[in-house]
């Protein structure tokens, strides 16, 4: 049985797993802002975040994962993100995958530019492919998480305008996720995205990459360290 953990719970299982920096990240914004999300247990075997139409789910090999899916369509999600290879059934169909690319870096001191005003941020986000999200949503989420520390967001302006972004979407102790990776057309090839990159990264950095940008990555020192899951449910 699925059940929510209190605001003082911490997912232990979800250390050893990418996909758990995720749901570290979204239980420090929880106990901020307990309205901000809902995270699910299932014993110590996994741990749910329905995060709009999806869910991130973070579990080992005991889990149950029939409840797991059948706790996904009664929250009302149609999507389910994990590292799992095996969820595939006549309900549950397979999205998208690809690698999860890890990085150790030194850590660094550069100042990292960042949006201040409303302005800048809504450049930076013209940047970005952000699936039919509006503007305010986004600011108020990603503004939300950087407050919490945990998430970063950096930019390149020239002329007050964005021409590169990149960001750190979940931070949990010295572990953290990339997010979107954003040049203006008129500006690639001139190393901006990468500058970005190396900037942002912390000491154990890891990526949910699609496959047409696993080279990019590597170039950067990124190896694979797992894969990534997106199945479908059809409701």
């Amino acid at each position: 049985m699925l059940k929510l953990i209190s605001l003082d719970e911490e997912p232990l299982l979800c250390r050893n797993q990418s996909l758990g920096i995720m749901i570290s990240s979204y239980a420090t914004i929880q106990k901020c802002n307990e309205a901000y999300c809902r995270i699910y247990r299932q014993n110590e075997s996994a741990f749910l975040v329905p995060c709009g139409k999806s869910a991130v789910l973070c579990a080992d090999e005991n889990a149950d994962f029939a409840e797991i899916k059948q706790f996904v369509d009664f929250l009302g999600c149609d999507t389910i993100l994990c590292e799992q290879s095996n969820l595939e059934d006549d309900k549950t169909v397979r999205k998208n995958s690809g690698l999860i690319l890890c990085g150790e870096f030194a850590e660094n001191d550069d100042e990292i530019a960042s949006p201040q005003t409303t302005a800048e941020y809504r450049s930076v986000f013209s940047l970005l492919e952000t699936d039919g999200i509006v503007f305010e949503d986004w600011f108020t989420d990603i503004t939300l998480r950087i407050r919490r520390g945990t998430a970063k967001l950096a930019a390149i302006f020239e002329n007050g305008e964005a021409v590169a972004t990149a960001s750190i979407l979940h931070r949990t102790q010295n572990r953290c996720i990339l997010g979107a990776v954003a040049t203006k057309e008129s500006n690639r090839n001139r190393g901006l995205a990468t500058e970005l990159i190396r900037r942002l990264s912390e000491q154990h950095t890891t990526v949910l990459c699609l496959p047409e940008l696993e080279a990019f990555y590597e170039k950067l020192g990124f190896r694979a360290c797992g894969a990534w899951y997106e199945y479908k449910r059809e409701l």
